[in-house]
């Protein structure tokens, strides 16, 4: 990853700490946000994430990540927890 790459996912992340956390999916399931990253093939920021159920580990673009469904409900939604 070049530094420009490099500074923009910094200020990117610094802008969105508020955004880590606990989500439910709307299909049910919580997650926590573990970190952003840059998927190096294509430059997408990707949003990591574990289930709290099996600890698995996901990923998926930002922009999917916190958009809504066709029937406009929100994908993940945040949680206290």
């Amino acid at each position: 990853m070049d530094f420009k790459k490099y500074l923009k996912l910094k200020d990117l992340f610094s802008k969105d700490k508020d955004k880590l956390g606990y989500y439910e999916h709307y299909k049910g399931g919580i997650y926590k946000i573990l970190n952003l990253a840059y998927h190096t093939e294509d430059n997408d920021v990707l949003v990591l994430y574990k289930s709290e159920e099996n600890d698995a580990i996901f990923a998926r673009p930002y922009h999917i990540f916190f958009s809504h469904t066709k029937d406009g409900v929100q994908r993940f939604k945040r949680i206290d927890k």
